[in-house]
């Protein structure tokens, strides 16, 4: 691979193994970057060393959910970072995997997006993922008890909320605590106790239900703890059936509907 032009906007790296999901991210990313794209091995290694990114995107190949994970693109982010640990890097893959979820995390992605990706979602993503390279703050939630949206350039939008939560894990060690936003693929809560009990890869069950009573069934999903912001913990939610995820989408839609 020849050694892109290097100018004044952050640099970011697409790689993969699926040329059509390397050219879809890296043309939703040009307008606003200094994009360059790879496959793997020497390409990846030359990209790395000639191009310098600032941020990597790594589009994972999941197999279905029946098949057994296959690591292999985290072996990508393994290197990226055995190469320059300041560099920050974003999966993308087709579902939430436990074993994939963990393995990312354990070699330092700052971020777990799924497809289908849309333009909005990387440009989220690729802003929050380089003010951590700057050590710049990236922006908190600033929840309250209405309901508020937080970011409206996403497809999929969170709400601030401020609702009480009960996280579980699978020791039956139990908390209680704040969800200050919610979307359909996660949460961020405030739960006061040692960084140790609720770590980074921690599974937990939430438990929670809309105050408003609107949505009486209490919402029961499973997540992992993805990383700790200084105001609260960001969960992934894990293994959510089609009938939760559009549960949990319609609840979001709801919330968005109403006056702050």
């Amino acid at each position: 691979m020849k050694a892109a032009a290097i100018g004044d906007k952050p640099r970011i790296l697409v790689l993969g193994s699926e040329a059509r999901a390397r050219e879809s991210l890296r043309v939703m990313l040009q307008p606003h970057y200094e994009v360059a794209a790879a496959e793997s091995g020497n390409a990846a290694r030359e990209a790395l060393s000639n191009f310098h990114p600032d941020l990597v995107f790594i589009d994972i190949k999941t197999p279905t959910l029946d098949e057994t994970p296959t690591l292999d693109g985290l072996e990508l982010l393994k290197e990226v970072k055995s190469h320059d640990s300041t560099i920050e890097a974003v999966v993308v893959a087709t579902h939430t995997s436990l074993e994939i979820l963990r393995k990312a995390l354990k070699e330092g992605a700052f971020e777990y997006l799924l497809k289908p990706v849309f333009r909005r979602d990387l440009d989220e993503a690729a802003r929050r993922a380089l003010a951590r390279r700057r050590g710049e703050s990236a922006g908190r939630e600033t929840p309250s008890r209405g309901v508020t949206r937080i970011d409206d350039r996403r497809r999929s939008p969170r709400v601030a909320v401020a609702w009480d939560v009960t996280l579980e894990n699978d020791h039956g060690s139990q908390w209680t605590g704040e969800m200050i936003s919610l979307g359909p693929f996660g949460v961020k809560v405030r739960v006061e106790t040692d960084e140790s009990s609720l770590s980074e890869g921690s599974i937990v069950r939430l438990q929670f239900s809309p105050p408003d009573g609107k949505f009486p069934t209490p919402m029961s999903v499973k997540g992992m703890v993805w990383r700790t912001d200084p105001d609260g913990l960001v969960i992934v939610f894990l293994d959510l059936s089609a009938h939760a995820f559009l549960r949990m989408k319609s609840l979001v839609k709801t919330l968005l509907k109403e006056p702050a």
